[in-house]
Parts: C-alpha cells; sequence; structure tokens
C-alpha cells in the first residue's frame, strides 16, 4: 500500500510535512529559430530620471520563449512532463487605488501566453505602490493571480538610475481582504506571503530599435522571491467549502530578469526573464472535528518559463 504524502495541522501548533526529491534534472527546450525582435521605435535617450508615473499609463510587450510544466505525485516524484516554445504578449498598466485609506498606484501586468500555438493561458500580477516625493517607487503589496498579499513597505524601483547602485529588500505581507465562507461568514484573509526583491543597476547600454535609431537604456539585474501560504487549515475548520481537491496550499515563486531601462519611460525596452513556480496542490483534505487536526494530501506542480519581453508600444499619460 502507498503511504500518501500529507500534511497534518493543528491549529495554534506546528505546521508538518513529508516529501522528496525525484532526482529529475529538467531543462528548457531549445527556443524556436525565430527572427531577431526589436523595441518599436525611433529609439530615445531613456534617461536616468524615473518617470512620474500617471494612471493609464500602458507598456505593450511582444512575448516569446519556452516553457516547462511539471507534475509529480504525491511522493514527489515526476509523473507529467510538457513543454514547448510560447508566444503571446504582456500588458503593463498603471492605475489610481485607495490602499490602506490613502491614494496608491496599481501595477497590473497581464501576460497572456500560448504554448505550442494551443490554447491561451493569462496569468495575472500586481504590485501596490506609492511614489515617493524623492521619485523613489515603494513597494505597499503585492497580489497574484487573485491572491490578496499586502501591507508592507520598501523600496521597489530607484528615482535614479546609476551604476552600482542597488535596491531591493525583505518584507512579510498579510491579507489584504476579506471572503464570506459558505455560512455567509464574512471573514478577513489569514493568508501570509513573505518576498524579497534585488535590483542592481550596471551600465548604459545601446538597444537598437526598428526605426535604427537605438535607445539607450540602463542595464539591471533583477530579482524576486515569493513564498504565499495559504491558510487552508484555517478556512477548513471555518467552512467546508475549503475541503476538496485541487485547493492550493502553497505557491512558491523565484523570477529573475535582465532589464534594459528606459527610464524616462517608466519601464524597460526589453526583458531577459525566467520564472518558476512551484505550487503545492490538495488532492484530500480531512479533519479530525475532535482534535482539531487538518490533514491534507498534496501533490507539486511546477510552471517554468523562459522568457524575451520586447517593447511593443506604449502609451504615457
Amino acid at each position: 500500500m502507498i503511504k500518501k504524502q500529507h500534511i497534518a495541522v493543528l491549529l495554534g501548533g506546528v505546521l508538518l510535512g513529508c516529501g522528496g526529491s525525484s532526482g529529475f534534472n529538467s531543462g528548457f527546450p531549445d527556443p524556436p529559430a525565430t527572427k531577431v525582435d526589436y523595441p518599436t521605435g525611433p529609439g530615445i535617450d531613456g534617461g536616468s530620471t524615473l518617470r512620474t508615473y500617471k494612471a493609464g499609463d500602458t507598456w505593450i510587450y511582444n512575448v516569446s520563449g519556452t516553457m516547462l510544466r511539471e507534475e509529480y505525485d504525491d511522493q514527489a516524484k515526476l509523473k507529467t512532463k510538457n513543454s514547448g516554445p510560447v508566444t503571446g504578449k504582456l500588458i503593463r498598466q498603471v492605475s489610481a487605488i485607495t490602499f490602506q485609506g490613502a491614494p496608491a498606484l496599481k501595477f497590473t501586468d497581464a501576460l497572456t501566453y500560448a504554448i505550442n500555438g494551443g490554447l491561451t493561458t493569462v496569468e495575472i500580477l500586481e504590485h501596490y505602490a506609492r511614489q515617493e516625493a524623492s521619485g523613489d517607487l515603494t513597494m505597499l503589496g503585492r497580489r497574484d493571480n487573485n491572491t490578496d498579499c499586502g501591507n508592507a513597505t520598501k523600496v521597489w524601483l530607484p528615482a535614479s538610475f546609476v551604476a552600482g547602485s542597488n535596491r531591493g529588500g525583505v518584507a512579510n505581507f498579510t491579507g489584504l481582504g476579506t471572503y464570506r465562507d459558505s455560512n455567509g461568514i464574512l471573514r478577513t484573509y489569514d493568508d501570509s506571503l513573505n518576498t524579497s526583491t534585488a535590483m542592481s543597476v550596471t551600465a548604459q547600454q545601446s538597444v537598437p530599435s526598428t526605426s535604427g535609431a537605438p535607445f539607450t537604456t540602463w542595464r539591471a539585474v533583477y530579482a524576486e522571491r515569493f513564498a504565499n501560504d495559504f491558510a487552508a487549515a484555517t478556512r477548513v475548520v471555518r467552512s467546508s467549502e475549503f475541503i476538496g481537491p485541487s485547493y492550493k496550499l502553497k505557491s512558491v515563486e523565484e523570477i529573475s530578469a535582465v532589464d534594459d531601462w528606459a527610464a524616462s519611460l517608466g519601464a524597460p525596452i526589453q526583458r531577459g526573464y525566467q520564472t518558476t513556480r512551484t505550487d503545492t496542490i490538495v488532492d484530500k483534505s480531512t479533519i479530525d472535528t475532535t482534535t482539531g487536526v487538518v490533514t491534507f494530501e498534496v501533490h507539486l506542480e511546477k510552471r517554468m518559463l523562459d522568457l524575451r519581453m520586447v517593447l511593443a508600444s506604449r502609451t504615457l499619460q
């Protein structure tokens, strides 16, 4: 009889789990042979001062690259794998919002892509931010595919791009919103998210454009890591609607990018972007009503993207 990988939770206690490594060494497929895509130009001198963002600012990128998906069984052994070339678009847009009772900006990244020309996948990532009087952009919160996490303060983007400068830090976010359980009771999010960012500006870069006149940019190396722990055990005890398969128990994502920034446009002209996300998915949940222990049987799903993003158009207010 196969012993299921399980996670048992006693509220107010310690999260326990067991699992293992499959030892499978995965790799991306070779990217498709396509002509080099240049940013839509004429190029500009992107300057060194970060744009003052306004609601309605929009940047659209052409996206190409490769994708790898893997699914692991309850013993953490590789069960399925598929990969292929990716094409799509990324739209980043700024909107004005109220965050924690104060004016703020929301940066929405909508990545739409298809694998091997198949069905379209849409992924949404939102950052909540405030632009300081200094011009620095401070991250206030983060929302990944409709999971609210936020209320922390750290410098996200620098007011001035200078070779050798570094920005970033570590923040622990807590829930932003509310939901109603199956009994109609209004609940607050209990989810927590630990995130870290790092941005290192190196030297100026000249990037060719479609018109031949180059963009003058700053090369910046960016990294972001976040781990989202969904308060599944608390929700199971509150309401039976959270007992069942396909519930996400935890999500961990690591992002790295090499960006060519036109600071005056408030965005990279092009990005070399890699991301790996591992989701812990519930197969079965049970609760011992006497002890309050919630037990989850889970498997892992991993998605890796290796992308090139090239600015196709922009609308700045």
